[in-house]
């Protein structure tokens, strides 16, 4: 097809390659925008042309919202847009967004700088918890940094008990104010990761009832392999006991493994081992490359 008859579709509102929708000057509207691969980046970006047609506006910030947490990548486009539409909440959420892929690729300083930059523009904004808590504190647990793990946990706890945030388990990239239970979630998970083990235990079994209620199979497992870690490097470790919380962690996502789960449960494995070499350790290893396999196969 050419160029300008994808064009013309593009702007009549309907593409066959897509039904993304961007926001478009006319009254407000949206029309779906085509997109197109880089032959440099390879990543998918959307075309330049339907960005600069974009206009500001109370309903175009209000799609854009919609459609930022499915969209492929927090990539450069986005970012295009929402300082476009002035969004500095929709700023602060992307930079949030980067950190969380970069923590995800092991690139911990990265993830910190990323934090650091959207922490400048959420000066007041509820994005701020997400920030501190999934972000900045995780990422310097990483990197063994006891003291902003302390500071930025006790912000973003401070925060989150005054924000207006829902009191159930949310999505980790959730645009809405994170509530106490998953910035506590991530807490656990920063404090497990610079050596804090007590304070890790603790959120991990305060946190219990609202990981039992919740209906994401994801947040039951990564709030347990938690607990079974910090359990595994406790003072008092108890080996048996953690293996079984991990055990119980593994079947709560079997059926739908993903990789962030898949990460958690080597981590506990390996340190299982490290600790002790009885039969709970070998059985929880063996446990893990049966999960995974299903994760492996997809890649192939």
């Amino acid at each position: 097809m050419r160029s300008g008859r994808r064009q013309q579709l593009t702007l009549r509102g309907r593409t066959r390659r897509t039904g993304q929708r961007v926001p478009h000057r006319r009254a407000g509207r949206c029309w779906p925008a085509s997109r197109t691969r880089s032959t440099r980046s390879g990543n998918w970006t959307r075309r330049s042309a339907s960005v600069a047609r974009c206009r500001p506006g109370v309903r175009t910030s209000a799609v854009w919202r919609c459609a930022a947490p499915v969209s492929v990548l927090a990539g450069p486009c986005d970012e295009v847009l929402a300082t476009a539409l002035n969004d500095s909440a929709m700023l602060a959420w992307l930079k949030g967004t980067q950190s969380f892929a970069a923590y995800h690729r092991k690139q911990y300083r990265e993830a910190l700088t990323l934090t650091k930059a959207g922490l400048q523009i959420a000066r007041t904004d509820h994005q701020r918890i997400r920030l501190l808590s999934n972000g900045f504190a995780r990422a310097a647990g990483k990197m063994g940094d006891r003291r902003a793990v302390d500071r930025a946990i006790g912000e973003a706890l401070d925060l989150a008990s005054t924000a207006d945030g829902p009191t159930y388990m949310t999505s980790c990239i959730d645009f809405e104010p994170y509530g106490w239970a998953r910035t506590a979630a991530n807490a656990a998970t920063a404090y497990l990761s610079a050596g804090e083990y007590s304070k890790a235990l603790a959120l991990t079994k305060e946190l219990r009832p609202i990981v039992d209620a919740s209906d994401s199979d994801w947040s039951r497992s990564l709030v347990s392999l938690d607990e079974a870690t910090a359990l595994t490097m406790s003072a008092r470790a108890d080996l048996e006991q953690a293996a079984a919380v991990g055990m119980e962690a593994l079947e709560l996502s079997a059926d739908k493994p993903i990789a962030s789960v898949g990460t958690r449960a080597n981590e506990l494995a390996i340190t299982l081992q490290r600790r002790g070499r009885g039969s709970a350790s070998t059985d929880f290893f063996e446990a893990v490359r049966e999960w995974q396999k299903p994760l492996k196969e997809a890649r192939r």
